[in-house]
């Protein structure tokens, strides 16, 4: 009546001793953990790139104003809105054109840039790039 439980024994006695896949419950464990910061990565990553991207729009709006392209605030306004709807809908733009200088503010929410939405979920704030050139006489 022994013979039956001694492959049993041989075989629980096996894997109390082997440590096959014992990386895998580690892995496991530590896997979304990873996960959350590749996606905290890629996030802030995108953050960065559009508001380089945002200033060059910016940078560039306000130099055609400061050699009298654009005559009006509301023309710098226009031109950076149309250009600022690759990034973001829900763009606001302030720009101020004076007789010695113009400057451009553009204001836009984290949570349209982001790509994965990990960062926009818990950060409710917005991206907000200025610009100021002096006008060439």
């Amino acid at each position: 009546m022994h013979a039956p439980h001694k492959p049993i024994r041989a075989f629980l006695s096996r894997f109390q001793i082997s440590e096959e896949g014992g990386i895998s419950v580690e892995s496991v464990i530590w896997m979304p953990i990873y996960m959350l910061f590749f996606a905290l990565i890629v996030d802030v990553s995108m953050m960065f790139h559009n508001q380089t991207k945002a200033m060059r729009i910016v940078q560039d709006a306000n130099r055609l104003a400061s050699y009298q392209y654009y005559t009006t605030a509301g023309e710098v306004e226009a031109n950076v809105k149309s250009r600022m709807v690759n990034i973001s809908d829900n763009a606001t733009v302030t720009t101020t054109l004076g007789s010695d200088a113009v400057a451009t503010v553009v204001s836009f929410p984290v949570r349209d840039v982001a790509i994965i939405g990990f960062v926009g979920t818990f950060m409710n704030t917005d991206i907000t790039v200025s610009s100021m050139h002096l006008v060439e006489s």
